[in-house]
């Protein structure tokens, strides 16, 4: 039984990790991050936009209160952003040796612990940490409320990275296929009921950002099956789940209302383009255009012109609470073409009209169905595979994509419980037997990506996780996947200039009032050599208006672990 603490009884203010997109002076490359983690606002002449619920979506239900269709508006601020590009996440060095400085020794004085996490400042700020194992030296073992049970945010992506290892493996790759009916003969060229067998791989259009809304594995699809022959489709382009509880949008305990009108809570489906979310740019006040192909979900632009852009995103609601259409309304300055990145929901239609436009590229032919056309009894089969679970790993910890962890969740959920309708159950179900297998207790795990509110756990649990990461053959996948303090992914901006630069690697976690850290201190010989990687973990529990605090406080901590273990003397 997956337990749950007593903790639940608290109404916390609901704030949703962020979806970050970034716009670049013209002429610079576009990028396009989604990440968990909060930054300072940068102002910008053409800022690109996107959905950021915080001050409506506390003051709401849970969205599994609701049954019938209804509207969500939400006013659209500049996006946080980071120094690294999305779709090109760099894969550093195994961790076997790191390079160090000259100043490389470490001191011999232990950190003084309780003089950073309980300092009187700190008062409204309740700390739940672990540094190093309990039978672990240098330095000594320290906790702080280590067995109570704190919102673990995007540290849930740890369990998620665990279950996908143990289940699936480093080399794991999802399959897509493409099926056909030839009609005739071969030679001619003409097929129907041609299908996408779609497996849920979450990895489609995270790669290449010279790619950015180009779409490469539809392209490459596109470009096989001409390769093998085809010339003239009969028909339309159909998608078929492999498993159709894969498309069942409901989602799960925990969420705020708002979630899924921010691209950070896109929901997870059987086919899965650039993380399900794509660029609105308004032209005018009553104009504007997808930037991406075949983008299904219709947008209506109702501005006026004003002295600053001040934008409002209204989506109207199914009774899945997934947006069926948005509208974009308030003041617009003369000439501005905001962009705003926008969940789509309906990926399914999408893929159908990005593989029929490719597929027109290559020369294919469309014609309506022709059922006197004699079948030739043959079938034409293709299987697309994606990049390997080692390699999606590095987009999905660096960046904290949660479509991604809550990918995992519902594939595995899928693959281990055939008989269960609500994959979100499944997958929660196979965690907790994951989790118990490693050793692992006292946690409550509504995702895979940390978005729900009701996922509880210990700073003890946390700790057990990193230790059973490290203990796997395959831990150097994992290492590697890690955001690098202040030189990529979600740690990109933080602990720059100091020792745990390039470093020290950890997973973020933020949630309104919960600013986590947790991950690994490399431990070396004064060559660099790697002698053992020391776990930690720094989770907190407070309100919005010290999520600045809990965070220096977490950055303090760890330059001084970065200082102590830098180099055994």
């Amino acid at each position: 039984m997956r337990i749950r603490s007593a903790i639940l009884a608290f109404s916390w203010v609901a704030l949703i990790q962020a979806s970050i997109s970034h716009a670049l002076p013209p002429g610079i490359e576009k990028t396009w991050l989604i990440s968990d983690d909060l930054a300072r606002y940068r102002e910008q002449t053409q800022p690109t936009w996107a959905p950021y619920p915080e001050g409506f979506a506390a003051d709401l239900p849970n969205a599994s209160t609701f049954k019938e269709p209804r509207q969500m508006t939400s006013r659209l601020i500049p996006v946080q952003e980071y120094g690294m590009r999305f779709f090109d996440p760099v894969i550093h060095e195994s961790g076997t040796t790191i390079r160090l400085p000259a100043d490389a020794q470490a001191t011999l004085v232990q950190p003084d612990w309780a003089g950073i996490f309980q300092a009187p400042k700190l008062s409204s700020i309740k700390f739940g940490v672990h540094i190093n194992e309990v039978s672990g030296t240098w330095p000594d073992a320290w906790s702080l409320n280590e067995k109570v049970s704190f919102k673990p945010a995007s540290n849930a992506k740890l369990f998620s990275a665990l279950l996908a290892l143990t289940e699936l493996g480093t080399q794991f790759r999802f399959r897509t296929e493409i099926t056909a009916e030839w009609v005739g003969k071969k030679s001619d060229g003409v097929v129907r009921k041609l299908t996408l067998h779609a497996s849920g791989d979450p990895s489609w259009g995270l790669w290449d950002s010279a790619a950015v809304g180009t779409f490469p594995e539809l392209t490459s699809l596109a470009a096989s099956l001409r390769y093998l022959g085809v010339k003239k489709v009969l028909g339309p382009v159909s998608v078929q789940a492999k498993d159709s509880r894969l498309n069942d949008l409901r989602i799960p305990s925990g969420w705020s209302f708002g979630d899924t009108i921010a691209c950070y809570g896109t929901a997870y489906q059987a086919v899965n383009l650039q993380a399900n979310c794509a660029t609105y740019q308004v032209t005018g006040n009553t104009t504007g255009k997808w930037l991406e192909t075949g983008v299904p979900i219709p947008v209506k632009v109702v501005a006026t012109t004003g002295t600053v852009t001040d934008l409002v995103l209204t989506a109207k609601m199914d009774a899945r609470e997934q947006p069926i259409s948005y509208t974009i309304s308030g003041t617009l300055i003369a000439g501005a073409t905001p962009n705003f990145v926008l969940p789509i929901p309906n990926a399914t239609q999408w893929a159908i009209n990005v593989l029929t436009t490719k597929l027109t590229q290559q020369g294919v032919v469309f014609e309506k169905e022709n059922t006197t056309l004699p079948s030739s009894g043959l079938t034409l089969t293709h299987s697309y595979a994606s990049r390997t679970l080692g390699q999606i790993l590095v987009p999905f910890m660096k960046l904290s994509i949660n479509l991604v962890g809550d990918g995992f969740f519902r594939y595995l959920g899928s693959l281990k419980s055939p008989a269960e309708p609500n994959l979100w159950k499944a997958g929660a179900d196979l965690m907790e037997v994951t989790l118990r297998n490693a050793g692992i207790s006292d946690f409550y795990l509504e995702d895979g990506s940390g978005i729900s509110h009701d996922n509880r756990v210990q700073p003890l649990t946390l700790l057990s996780t990193l230790i059973a990461l490290r203990e796997r053959a395959d831990f150097p996948t994992l290492w590697s996947s890690l955001p690098i303090a202040g030189r990529d992914g979600t740690l990109a901006s933080r602990m720059k200039g100091t020792q745990a630069e390039g470093y020290l690697r950890a997973k973020t976690g933020t949630l309104t009032g919960t600013y986590n850290l947790s991950g690994y201190v490399p431990e070396t010989d004064l060559s660099g050599k790697v002698l053992r990687y020391i776990p930690f973990v720094m989770i907190n529990q407070t309100t919005g208006a010290f999520g600045t605090q809990a965070r220096q406080t977490a950055n303090e901590a760890c330059i001084s672990l970065s200082n102590f273990v830098r180099a055994v003397p």
